[in-house]
């Protein structure tokens, strides 16, 4: 089976479950019966819209970024890569300041070295903290969401580390 398959049927299950298993609840405390066929269409519906949002969100992002064997990886939530570039922390910072993709990001260092912050709240999320850590002619470059128990976030911390390597990289080069 294909990651991208394997991502859409998980993003399915996972929201028509939760939203089945929140509606049934509610229906049950507020009506005092269940109407399961209302449920379960329900369910389906809002699954099959919630895949279909995600997929079109993340499709968009690996597109963006010429990513053209998409891996289970690159689907997940939270981001790691590492990349090689003699460039240093303080370098880097002024790079990722100046450009117009990482605008409104607040990065400062927390370390000697090492890079972290977040960035701002938009529709698409909550906001993702952003880690640069330097070491030995290597940096990995880790993004996550701010909420912890984010599930499905579209694709942004994906096109938020490929961003960073973009920015460093073209600097380089």
């Amino acid at each position: 089976m294909k990651p991208t398959t394997k991502i859409y049927f998980r993003t399915f299950i996972v929201s028509a479950l939760i939203f089945g298993a929140l509606m049934t609840a509610y229906q049950f405390v507020a009506e005092g019966r269940v109407v399961w066929y209302q449920q379960l269409f329900q369910s389906t519906f809002f699954g099959l819209f919630m895949t279909l949002l995600s997929a079109l969100s993340v499709k968009r992002v690996i597109k963006k970024h010429g990513i053209e064997n998409p891996t289970i990886d690159d689907f997940k939530v939270n981001q790691i890569i590492t990349i090689d570039s003699p460039l240093s922390s303080e370098q880097v910072l002024e790079l990722i300041n100046k450009n117009e993709d990482t605008k409104g990001w607040t990065l400062k260092f927390d370390t000697e070295k090492n890079l972290s912050g977040k960035t701002d709240v938009n529709w698409k999320s909550w906001g993702e903290k952003i880690a640069l850590k330097f070491t030995d002619g290597k940096i990995t470059i880790e993004s996550r969401p701010v909420v912890p128990t984010t599930l499905f976030d579209g694709g942004k911390n994906l096109g938020n580390v490929m961003t960073l390597k973009g920015i460093i990289v073209n600097a380089t080069s």
